[in-house]
């Protein structure tokens, strides 16, 4: 597995790394692939299920204080008020009580998974339209543990090129237990991911695999050219068309995440995940775990839930490393790139409607949603913003209205305007074009109207402006320019 990086802007004030506007660039996440060995698996399952415990004692107390707060109101208000806050001598005292094996875990790990669980409980309970904190179970995909660096260097050592090793916390008088970590050549994390009080955590994907996370500021970048400008339209044909200050248009198709023989593969497990857990209900008739129907899932269910794991991991990479290669270029070539301001998670919502109240077409909404979310727009936009920003520029969001039904040439507007999907004609001056470079152009017009001319361009005024005109039938719907999208 190779290593990946991602950026996260969120400042470290200690770093002082500034970008190319001056400001604060924030933090690399770099990403290894562990490979432990059975003394070490073991103690890794023993400090994931320290932190679960703990999170789900604060998450268990979360339920009682809004119990707490329910009855409060229930009874006018005549009941105390209960505690706003966690007290941390409440989990040693539930430790000591009912989990005794937590004593033996190191301080580092228990401290952090504290930190990490208290604040998920103020989220919860003070940031508005925040959910409820959820329990955490083995292998749903969220088990891992933190820890602080104690020293500079002894956290981490180098093998060689391709293989390093981390040291696992250890209680005291406990031996020391070192894990081997995959580095690609090349992608070795530079020296202040290393420095002491450095925070390094642990996680174990659904595929039971675990990798150890290690963040260091993020190197300045260059800037993009002055001047230079783009605008991005999303679909879900093509992911990505681009219309910039040049005139030229492109369309950026991500690839396939998984082959037509993994495709079939993943049906195929899912099918058999299926029956085989409806093959093995609950033999007790008063079911001892929940109120309602449980079922106890057999080892070959176990086996088909780790095998679609790797599947779709392997599918979400493929996708995460196409998005990563295309926004790099991007946010290099131009300084401003405008998008349509858009909210996914309102795009996807159903349409199947209430039992009083049902929705039409469905299926036809359902199939438009998961294309949607195959395309993976929240995480285009947000890896944009992260990186344009980085490197001096600005991400401008436009508002989305009318933008596939206003022609670029003349201006207007009108619905009779898109003939069909992926065609664009004009009523009124006869301008033809695709739909999807017609409305990237639009994109980009709107986004030189917001943004002020940048030192050393130049930003005219868009309306009108019309660069050489090129048929749809001329242009070829899925051309990708090799400087900006990734080789197959």
């Amino acid at each position: 597995m190779s290593a990946s990086t991602v950026r996260r802007m969120a400042p470290d004030p200690s770093d002082g790394a500034r970008g190319a506007a001056g400001g604060p660039v924030g933090l690399v996440a770099f990403k290894f692939r562990l490979y432990p060995s059975p003394e070490a698996a073991r103690l890794l399952e023993r400090y994931a299920a320290a932190e679960r415990a703990i999170y789900n004692r604060v998450v268990e107390y979360q339920y009682e204080l809004r119990a707490l707060q329910q009855r409060r109101r229930r009874h006018g208000g005549r009941m105390g008020l209960p505690r706003a806050e966690f007290d941390y001598s409440d989990i040693n005292a539930w430790a000591k009580a009912e989990a005794p094996w937590l004593v033996g875990i190191p301080g580092s790990v228990r401290s952090q998974a504290e930190r990490i669980a208290y604040r998920a409980l103020v989220d919860s309970l003070r940031l508005q339209g925040r959910r409820q904190a959820r329990f955490r179970r083995r292998g749903g995909g969220t088990d891992g543990f933190s820890w602080q660096a104690a020293t500079a260097s002894g956290e981490v050592r180098k093998i060689n090129k391709r293989w390093h090793e981390v040291r696992l916390p250890r209680a005291r008088c406990a031996p020391v237990v070192w894990c081997r970590v995959r580095v690609d050549t090349g992608r070795e994390p530079p020296a202040a991911a290393y420095r002491a009080g450095k925070v390094l955590r642990i996680t174990r994907d659904a595929a039971g695999t675990w990798w150890l996370t290690m963040t260091a500021p993020a190197v300045p970048e260059r800037a993009a050219p002055a001047g230079s400008s783009c605008g991005l339209d999303l679909g879900v044909i093509h992911t990505l068309t681009l219309a910039d200050h040049t005139g030229r248009v492109l369309h950026l198709k991500m690839l396939r995440p998984l082959s037509d023989a993994e495709a079939r593969r993943l049906v195929d497990l899912q099918r058999s995940q299926s029956r085989s857990r409806l093959a093995n209900p609950c033999e007790q008739p008063p079911c001892p775990h929940t109120s309602g129907s449980c079922w106890r899932t057999s080892r070959r269910y176990q086996r088909r839930r780790v095998e679609i794991a790797v599947l779709r991991r392997r599918a979400r990479r493929r996708a995460h490393d196409w998005i990563e290669n295309v926004t790099t270029r991007i946010a290099d070539r131009y300084h401003l790139v405008g998008v349509e301001d858009l909210s996914v998670r309102a795009l996807t919502a159903s349409a199947a409607g209430t039992v009083a109240a049902p929705g039409r077409n469905v299926a036809a909404k359902r199939s438009l949603n998961r294309g949607i979310r195959e395309q993976r727009w929240a995480t285009i936009l947000r890896r944009l913003d992260d990186k344009v920003t980085a490197r001096g520029g600005q991400l401008m969001r436009v508002r989305a209205a009318n933008t596939s039904r206003r022609c670029h040439r003349c201006g207007h507007t009108a619905a009779a305007n898109r003939t069909t999907r992926a065609l664009f004609c004009c009523v009124a001056c006869g301008h033809r074009d695709g739909a999807d470079a017609n409305a990237a152009q639009n994109i980009h017009d709107l986004a030189l109207q917001g943004h002020p001319p940048a030192r050393g361009g130049t930003a005219t005024a868009p309306t009108g402006a019309t660069p050489a005109e090129t048929d749809a039938e001329a242009r070829p719907e899925a051309a990708d320019d090799a400087s900006i999208a990734p080789a197959a």
